[in-house]
């Protein structure tokens, strides 16, 4: 998990950087907008799907009749290192959870402060007028206005309801749940903020579009120069009038947008292949202490001759192991010792064992499919081989053979 989320911090990272490089000055704001919200997304998926690589299975081409149960974690006890790491993971874990619960204790606290003020705040023609301690705002189809700001109303809503319109509240819901999950992630931070500068970007293109006055506007703008304590909600003024002002004078710029487009795309393909390369390396490394004992090479898929049971068409019912599936797992895990020279020479990884369940419910034929190294081998074929008869499978109301392969996942 640990590695994993430093995976999603160092992705963010990157495809962040590439896009403030290439779109930091971009005018096309719903491009901007739409790549800030992909970027956590993207952060998330590129080393998940790393880790789902179905050719590194040698049973992922199984005819039928072959079922692959759920593997078997083995844990070497005696390893003192393998219980600093798992202790530290556990620690990880409960800091995590707890700020992770105390940012959503936060931001709910924001939220209902806004409805607590929408409750204290004066109603008139669908406005919320409310006291100078806060700037202008929106929240979803709220718009609030401080009382000394009337005099400017007209302007001040028509700003508001771009945000209203623009579904900009979805987004800053977005982000801060992702910071309730992610809160140890600073990009997180970082683009959230840019997502208010992009939404106040896009409010003020709309506003000017509408031919009103740059500089009226900017003064406006200027007057509202509070410190809103709601930074949940859209802000009339978001403490970018500088920029603002600057990014205002320049609408019409023509840019090449398809030029920073395809720079952001093969951002995004880099990091995608990188990150695959590496995903395969470290698997075929860990592959080349394994070996396969049914007569190929570990890196190549078994052929589908070592995974035939003595069915051609589906059965009716499947066999089961006495007791359910819970108690299939907990006897592998209470019987399988880890070999002490596997422990001593830092052996770890995954055994495939596969198996048939005759028609009286023996097990017969068992083999292994894929192995590590013949000591551990050994062991999970020792396991595979005690076990209690299984329920057989039944076809057409008679008992027939049926086979399964069960993974043994050896780790120091």
């Amino acid at each position: 998990m640990i590695n994993y989320l430093f995976q999603t911090v160092l992705i963010s990272s990157i495809l962040s950087t590439g896009y403030f490089i290439l779109f930091r000055k971009s005018k096309q704001f719903q491009m901007r907008r739409a790549l800030v919200l992909a970027i956590p997304i993207f952060s998330f998926l590129i080393p998940f799907s790393n880790h789902i690589n179905i050719e590194n299975n040698p049973v992922s081409n199984s005819l039928l009749f072959n079922q692959v149960l759920d593997e078997v974690l083995i844990v070497s006890h005696q390893s003192q290192s393998s219980t600093i790491l798992v202790n530290i993971e556990n620690s990880f874990l409960f800091i995590y959870i707890s700020i992770a619960i105390i940012m959503l204790l936060l931001m709910l606290y924001r939220v209902f402060s806004i409805l607590r003020l929408r409750n204290d705040a004066k109603h008139e023609k669908g406005i919320y007028i409310i006291n100078n301690e806060y700037q202008a705002f929106s929240f979803f189809s709220l718009v609030f206005i401080p009382s000394t700001q009337l005099k400017n109303i007209e302007i001040i809503i028509e700003h508001e309801k771009v945000h209203v319109n623009q579904y900009h509240s979805i987004d800053i819901m977005y982000f801060e749940i992702l910071k309730v999950v992610l809160w140890f992630n600073p990009i997180i931070y970082l683009l959230r903020k840019e997502l208010s500068a992009i939404h106040e970007y896009t409010a003020d293109q709309i506003i000017i579009n509408k031919q009103i006055d740059v500089e009226q506007y900017f003064n406006v703008l200027m007057e509202n120069v509070i410190n809103n304590k709601l930074i949940i909600s859209n802000n009339f003024n978001n403490s970018l009038t500088k920029n603002r002002f600057i990014m205002m004078k320049n609408f019409n710029t023509k840019e090449r947008l398809l030029i920073r487009l395809i720079g952001m795309i093969l951002i995004l393909s880099s990091m995608t292949i990188v990150f695959q390369a590496c995903e395969n390396g470290n698997t075929n490394s860990g592959n080349t202490k394994e070996r396969n004992l049914v007569g190929t090479e570990s890196q190549k898929v078994l052929p589908k001759d070592a995974l035939k049971s003595d069915q051609e068409k589906e059965v009716d019912v499947y066999p089961s192991y006495p007791g359910g599936d819970k108690e299939r797992i907990a006897f592998i895990a209470k019987n399988t010792k880890y070999p002490e020279s596997a422990i001593k020479d830092s052996i770890q990884g995954m055994v495939y064992v596969n198996f048939i369940i005759s028609k009286d419910g023996s097990l017969k034929k068992i083999k292994v499919l894929r192995g590590v190294n013949p000591e551990i081998d050994a062991e999970a074929l020792r396991v595979i081989s005690i076990m209690p008869k299984w329920n057989p499978a039944e076809k057409d109301g008679e008992k027939v053979d049926f086979a399964f392969t069960v993974p043994f996942k050896f780790t120091l």
